[in-house]
């Protein structure tokens, strides 16, 4: 994938929709976009880390990640703006996860399960 990303970077789209057009790379993108809460999976490869990291280490990668993006702010493009803006909702969504006890997510799970 990283030679796909360097093609199309050097608008060499023909080669680089070759690479990802193979049967290998397809059925492990699409796996890991179905996994991931990240919709250009490719072009981000970090998220498959933040995937199979716990909760708190997750927070300190997109922390890092965000503070790379907030240093940056003259160099960013429209992607990576939507990129930051991605990555401090899914923060917050962690962090308020981690913050209620056994109880409230017994509460939630029961009365979700009760609507079906």
């Amino acid at each position: 994938m990283e030679r796909a990303n360097s093609l199309e970077k050097e608008n060499q789209l023909k080669e680089s929709f070759a690479i990802r057009g193979e049967p290998v790379n397809q059925s492990l993108t699409s796996l890991f976009q179905n996994k991931v809460e990240e919709p250009q999976i490719e072009k981000y490869p970090q998220e498959i880390e933040y995937y199979l990291k716990k909760n708190e280490e997750k927070l300190n990668l997109m922390e890092t990640e965000l503070q790379k993006l907030s240093n940056s702010t003259e160099n960013l493009t429209p992607q990576d703006y939507q990129r930051k803006i991605n990555l401090s909702k899914r923060k917050e969504k962690i962090s308020r996860e981690q913050e209620r006890t056994l109880w409230q997510r017994y509460l939630i799970y029961t009365t979700n399960n009760e609507r079906l």
